[in-house]
């Protein structure tokens, strides 16, 4: 409340201020110049309280934000990696099958990332015991395609 009364008792003073200079300056370019002062300084009279009040004010952000993702996108995003998981293990599959190697079975494991990125973080093989001789060169093979040294096991 003492905010807007002191803006008036500015805006009054600044008023008063500006009609006394109007009677005490001479007539011509002097009367011009001093025109131009006075205006220049009733419009700072005017934007510094206002520039004050605007300055002392602010928001409070401190709430949390909902999670953009929606269903549907996590739907989709389990939909994608499900997908990527599937085409990886084909894959994985061909390249053991190229070296005669036949898995009982293959699990790749995805994470994603915050930047939205999806990427394998294990890949397990299990394999008989009649190929346990191969087990340096599967991680090879394995490596070389994928970029990522597997867990090889032995199933009995």
């Amino acid at each position: 409340m003492n905010q807007p009364y002191s803006l008036a008792t500015a805006l009054c003073v600044c008023a008063l201020g500006a009609s006394l200079l109007g009677f005490v300056s001479l007539h011509g370019v002097t009367k011009k110049i001093m025109n131009t002062v006075v205006g220049l300084f009733v419009a700072v009279c005017l934007v510094v309280p206002v520039k004050t009040l605007v300055s002392g004010f602010s928001i409070d952000m401190n709430y949390d934000i909902p999670s953009l993702e929606t269903e549907g996108d996590k739907a989709f995003n389990d939909a994608v990696i499900d997908e990527t998981k599937a085409v990886l293990q084909s894959r994985l599959t061909a390249a053991l099958s190229e070296i005669d190697v036949v898995a009982t079975s293959t699990d790749i494991e995805l994470k994603t990332r915050s930047d939205l990125g999806v990427y394998i973080s294990e890949i397990s093989i299990y394999i008989e015991q009649k190929d346990i001789e191969k087990t340096d060169e599967i991680s090879a093979k394995v490596r070389d395609e994928f970029g990522k040294i597997p867990v090889v096991e032995v199933c009995n």
